[in-house]
């Protein structure tokens, strides 16, 4: 049994965020395997010794705040698991939870878990744009929506290449991975809007190469993907002749 755990679905769940977990769950169960999702909620015990994978969304600047004072209680238990190789993706404001600092835009640090060389800043000023990136981890162009007040820094490896996006940036990379701990500002249903990656991440959990998914609904995914990328790029082009 592949045990997958959500932590903080009622703190950290902006934009259906609680599909990336689900879904993870279904294109295991589409490779044969038997998978479960469990939350974790504010205020419970922590569990991590029989995780096989971890998720946590994205919140607005209280709830992330919020997460990240429960979540400093359980510092060794999730200091233990990352040193032991544990499988985790955090999206949106998560990278918050794992950072080396925490300020806010008066200034002020906040207490901090730094189980990376992450550096957080949360802002208060939304920022919100739409991008076509690429990894080395998969073949497949990814899309992706930031739409945050944080910005996170780090010189960990990238997760990401940019290669356009809806507003202009001289940033030339998005996200951060350490060993089996992947960090990314993109917020939403990332696996569901991206097939490739769900495949990947899926294979990582599983710890196997998995066979190609053929039900329908995979399907309707991949031809989501190519539809929307299309749009995007296309939306790409007209932001940098505007």
């Amino acid at each position: 049994m592949i045990k997958i755990i959500h932590a903080y679905p009622n703190l950290m769940n902006l934009y259906g965020e609680y599909a990336n977990a689900l879904i993870l769950q279904k294109r295991l169960e589409c490779a044969g395997l038997e998978a479960v999702v469990t939350h974790y909620n504010a205020g419970e015990d922590l569990d991590l010794s029989e995780c096989d994978f971890l998720y946590i969304g994205s919140g607005d600047e209280r709830s992330t705040l919020a997460a990240l004072r429960d979540m400093i209680r359980h510092s060794d238990e999730l200091k233990g698991y990352v040193e032991r190789g544990g499988k985790a993706l955090l999206t949106g404001s998560a990278g918050v939870l794992i950072s080396h600092s925490v300020t806010l835009d008066t200034g002020e640090a906040q207490p901090r878990l730094w189980l990376s060389d992450i550096n957080a800043i949360m802002t208060g000023k939304v920022r919100y744009a739409e991008y076509v990136v690429t990894t080395p981890l998969v073949e497949s162009e990814i899309i992706g929506v930031i739409n945050t007040t944080t910005k996170l820094s780090s010189s960990q490896t990238p997760f990401f290449t940019i290669q356009c996006g809806t507003e202009p940036s001289d940033i030339k990379t998005e996200g951060f991975v350490k060993n089996s701990l992947y960090t990314t500002q993109f917020t939403g249903p990332l696996l569901v809007r991206n097939p490739a990656l769900l495949d990947y991440f899926a294979a990582l959990v599983a710890g196997r190469d998995l066979e190609p998914c053929g039900e329908s609904w995979f399907a309707h995914m991949i031809k989501g993907h190519d539809t929307v990328l299309r749009s995007l790029k296309d939306a790409c082009a007209e932001a940098v002749d505007s």
